[in-house]
């Protein structure tokens, strides 16, 4: 397990700037949880619309934000680059939008 010297494990959340991921980073940080948070994701935390508990966990000196579409295995090497860590978090999200359909169900049209 890929603890720190204060006992605290190092955590990597793969998708931290969308809803449930942002939360989760308050969360750890709010609760002193984590020695280390590596947050990847495809969105920015200033394109993310946060709130400003959001935006003070996120300028947490534990939370290390990195930009990466983890669908590419350069991202995956990014993300892994330089640290072990204790625990590893997938919120991603890759799905369709409300509203919009496949190209493919739309050829009836």
């Amino acid at each position: 397990m890929a603890e720190t010297a204060d006992g605290k494990p190092a955590v990597l959340v793969a998708g931290g700037c969308g809803f449930i991921g942002r939360n989760f980073v308050a969360m750890l940080v709010e609760r002193n949880l984590c020695s280390r948070i590596r947050v990847v994701d495809r969105l920015m935390p200033a394109m993310g619309f946060l709130a400003p508990d959001h935006e003070a966990a996120f300028g947490s000196p534990s939370v290390e934000y990195q930009q990466g579409d983890l669908s590419r295995q350069a991202a995956v090497d990014k993300a892994f680059a330089g640290a072990t860590f204790s625990y590893i978090f997938n919120l991603t999200y890759d799905g369709i939008p409300f509203g919009q359909v496949l190209c493919t169900l739309c050829a009836w049209s």
